[in-house]
């Protein structure tokens, strides 16, 4: 995955969310979760099925207002990869 340099996340208006492309470098399947930091609220994550064993996967990401929010993914339960962003609108 490549993070933004700034840290901030940039979503459209009404919760249109963004799109974060993952490698998994071993087999099996992506857990995604993400919460928000600063403020009561929730954020939805997207995920499809259809990605196979390994390599690319894409997850959406749907934060319904600027803030902070914490996301992590990990690949078949291994470590996480854990990072938390500054959502803005775009």
């Amino acid at each position: 995955m490549r993070l933004p340099t700034d840290g901030r996340l940039l979503v459209g208006p009404d919760g249109e969310g963004v799109k974060l492309g993952w490698i998994r470098l071993k087999d099996g399947p992506l857990a995604v979760s993400a919460q928000r930091l600063d403020v009561p609220g929730i954020v939805r994550v997207d995920m499809a099925d259809t990605y196979g064993n390994r390599g690319l996967w894409i997850s959406g990401i749907r934060v319904p207002a600027a803030g902070c929010s914490s996301v992590s993914g990990s690949v078949a339960g291994g470590a996480a990869l854990t990072f938390v962003t500054r959502v803005a609108a775009r």
